[in-house]
């Protein structure tokens, strides 16, 4: 007798043998992927549990399993990621964006206070546009400047930026760091960035295992991973108005080197993510008289 293949059977095979590769998520990557094929949710998968899948739909289905085990990202696969529970278009050409950013953006709605005031912002290295489209979301009242030195990624930016009906309050530019907004003399009142943070070597090797499919250029920040952020930080203290915000994300590694290279700044403190390690650096500009009090009682690293 033919043996029937289910969901829940195709599932099961699958989280195994993802797991098996080491896969972080090897059953929410098995259950995203056949939820693409047979054009549904994930809550349609558990309610179906035991629907057979037809043949055509388990050839889509191992065509992307086996795409899955060569490296590519379940996100390159269905074209999207979720982030901070919105659905962004990805692609070759930009990196998918991380759980791991969303810690960022709760930094910068919190400092802006959730959409009370109107702000100035720029989210320099903008990618997928994953950042800009948030907090422009979050920040009704705000205008924001999405900058990126690739075309192909300003594209994909655009199409999420109409997806999710911000247009009007997110503006693309094509340019280096924050070089084009510097010409047009604009103040700032918050910089905001996930640059390419991982130290050359290291972004090799990742080459060569599972992010090899990612943009090397979206990942390699030169010989300690801070070249990039080493020519921002100067031009953003030129920007930003007295007592505006810097807010970058790094590797758990660099909180002591950030620290060093923010001393023109007044406030300056590392924030940990969920597990502990150092993720996000907030640094405020002198000038103005009230310090903030999100970065009252977290101490920069000693």
């Amino acid at each position: 007798m033919q043996e029937i293949w289910t969901i829940q059977a195709l599932v099961e095979w699958t989280t195994n043998r993802f797991a098996r590769e080491g896969f972080e998520h090897p059953r929410l990557e098995a259950e995203v992927l056949l939820a693409h094929v047979l054009d549904a949710d994930r809550v349609h998968l558990y309610v179906n549990y035991h629907q057979p899948v037809n043949q055509e739909e388990r050839q889509r289905f191992r065509e992307l399993v086996h795409r899955r085990l060569q490296g590519q990202p379940v996100a390159y696969l269905v074209g999207y990621r979720e982030f901070y529970s919105l659905r962004f278009e990805v692609g070759p050409g930009v990196l998918v964006p991380r759980p791991e950013t969303e810690l960022l953006v709760d930094v910068v709605l919190d400092l802006a206070g959730r959409g009370e005031p109107s702000h100035c912002i720029a989210d320099v290295g903008t990618g997928s546009g994953a950042i800009a489209v948030t907090l422009a979301r979050h920040l009704p009242r705000s205008s924001l400047w999405a900058i990126d030195l690739s075309a192909p990624a300003l594209d994909i930016a655009q199409r999420n930026i109409a997806r999710h009906g911000v247009e009007e309050r997110v503006t693309l530019l094509h340019g280096d760091l924050l070089e084009p907004l510097e010409k047009r003399g604009l103040a700032l009142d918050m910089v905001v960035a996930n640059l390419p943070y991982v130290p050359s070597a290291e972004a090799s090797e990742l080459g060569k295992g599972l992010l090899r499919y990612e943009p090397r250029v979206a990942l390699d920040g030169g010989h300690d991973g801070l070249a990039l952020y080493r020519r921002l930080i100067p031009q953003a203290g030129r920007m930003l108005v007295p007592g505006g915000y810097l807010v970058v994300e790094i590797d758990h590694r660099q909180g002591q080197a950030m620290l060093g290279l923010l001393q023109e700044f007044s406030e300056v403190s590392v924030l940990p993510d969920l597990t502990g390690r150092d993720r996000v650096v907030v640094a405020r500009k002198g000038g103005a008289e009230s310090a903030d009090p999100l970065l009252q009682g977290r101490p920069p690293l000693p």
